[in-house]
């Protein structure tokens, strides 16, 4: 390969988060390619505080060579691992990506860490991984065991066999069944948001950075949300699984009568877009239950399925998995939601919601319909313009509802202190309603009533499983569950 001298030398810290090392490399890649666009960064050093950056030309670059690096060991809060003399760029972003998810699912360790740092000298690296944002790194001695890992480049995806742990995963992500002293519980996904979240927690280099095939389909959310499923199946252990996708945005019910839904949201970018179909075929041949409904979003088809668990279950429990807020309108004692709260994964309960916003889980709509929701990346919903957040969740504690607010504004009977709101609620009542309207999860779709829960048990069909990833050419879940 013609190596030329290295053209960069930036100086840094001693230790460097890993956030700030990869916006630094992809950055430095993007302005080489601008300055000269047959140029890349093929190689990187870290030594004594200072990082140098060595350009390669493009045609000398073997793209059959395979990218492979050692792990020393995993101990405590330390990784070691040894990367082979020259490393691309992206290789490193799809380690560090590999092994923070790797931290994050729990599979190298019981708790929740992330990488916090990293040391590179030569050829060696050293990550450091805290619990939290205020834990400390302390250092252990570490163990010599030794396994070499390669992948066809740019997939990085280390295999630590003599892992318990990883073996404990796997285990757990065996087909479950329910078993007589397994009281029912139903793990609801809304995965349309699950493959965005895992889309956006991959695409932190930028687009041109995301993990595609060699048939060229990009394959970074579909392998995230797959890894987040088993780790659902490991943590909560579900007898039922079911995956609800939204049904096109074109077609959505609510949009029938207030056409501006969701109006204001860019397009699903393509990159995204393309994994919609490649997740929905995949989830059904493992055996998932998937659930999609023309006209329907997936927080209906949530919402339905949740109520028909819990009315022909008695002992029955419900965990919605969505960050989306709507569905605390949900919560009650047999009903909670796994969603990510201060980047963490947190089980959302109907007592959590009432310390935080002081009324029932149920009213939260009307919360929504007085407050309404604006911005790209809402559903436009308009609500009560003028009547905010300090005035939105008191009118619902003292009137629990919209019709006994306005019943008490028609008979004159307003609590003084909102007396100065009085005039923008009479003005916006029809708006107010509207956006209740907007705002209410669906609990009765006829078309689930008579929905039988036998289709939603977990029976992972394992060898198509298998064959499914290595057509996607998903490695790390291949080499997960070969």
């Amino acid at each position: 390969m013609n190596i030329q001298q290295p053209i960069c030398r930036v100086a840094i810290a001693h230790t460097k988060t890993i956030k700030t090392m990869l916006t630094t490399l992809a950055s430095f890649s993007l302005q080489l390619q601008k300055h000269n666009p047959n140029l890349i960064v093929k190689e990187f050093r870290i030594t004594e505080g200072a990082m140098s950056f060595v350009e390669a030309v493009i045609s000398d670059i073997e793209q059959s060579d395979t990218e492979g690096y050692t792990v020393h060991s995993f101990e405590d809060n330390l990784i070691e691992l040894v990367l082979p003399e020259q490393f691309t760029v992206q290789t490193l972003i799809n380690l560090v990506t590999d092994l923070n998810h790797k931290l994050f699912t729990m599979e190298f360790k019981k708790g929740q860490y992330r990488i916090s740092e990293m040391n590179i000298d030569g050829s060696q690296i050293l990550f450091k991984t805290t619990a939290d944002s205020s834990a400390k790194s302390v250092q252990q001695p570490i163990s010599r065991q030794t396994t070499v890992v390669k992948q066809q480049a740019p997939v990085v995806s280390p295999r630590i066999e003599d892992q318990p742990a990883i073996q404990a995963q796997q285990t757990a992500s065996q087909p479950v069944s329910s078993t007589p002293d397994r009281e029912p519980l139903l793990v609801a996904v809304d995965g349309s948001n699950m493959l965005s979240r895992a889309f956006y927690a991959t695409a932190f280099a930028g687009v041109e950075h995301l993990k595609r095939n060699s048939a060229g389909q990009y394959t970074n959310a579909v392998e995230l949300m797959t890894k987040m499923l088993f780790n659902l199946l490991k943590i909560h252990r579900p007898t039922n699984l079911i995956i609800a996708w939204d049904s096109k945005s074109d077609n959505y019910l609510r949009k029938t009568f207030f056409p501006e839904y969701k109006g204001l949201r860019d397009e699903t970018i393509p990159a995204l877009k393309e994994q919609f179909p490649i997740a929905k075929i995949l989830y059904s041949l493992m055996g998932f239950d998937t659930q999609e409904l023309d006209t329907y979003e997936a927080d209906d088809l949530i919402g339905t399925l949740s109520r028909r668990f819990i009315e022909t279950h008695p002992n029955g429990q419900v965990i919605m998995v969505s960050n989306d807020k709507d569905l605390h309108q949900l919560l009650d004692d047999r009903t909670s939601q796994w969603m990510k709260k201060h980047k963490e994964d947190v089980l959302y309960t109907a007592e959590l919601f009432k310390e935080n916003f002081g009324v029932e889980p149920h009213q939260y709509k009307y919360i929504k319909a007085i407050l309404g929701e604006s911005g790209k990346s809402s559903d436009n919903i308009p609500g009560v313009p003028g009547v905010g957040e300090k005035a939105a969740g008191p009118l619902v504690a003292k009137y629990s509802t919209l019709d006994n607010l306005y019943k008490s504004i028609e008979a004159d009977e307003l609590d003084p202190a909102f007396k100065r709101y009085k005039k923008k609620l009479i003005e916006g009542k029809e708006s107010g309603y509207l956006s209740l309207k907007l705002s209410t999860i669906l609990t009765d779709i006829p078309e689930l009533q008579d929905y039988d829960f036998e289709r939603s048990r977990i029976k992972l069909n394992k060898p198509v499983m298998l064959q499914k990833f290595k057509e996607l050419e998903l490695n790390s879940l291949v080499s997960r569950f070969s």
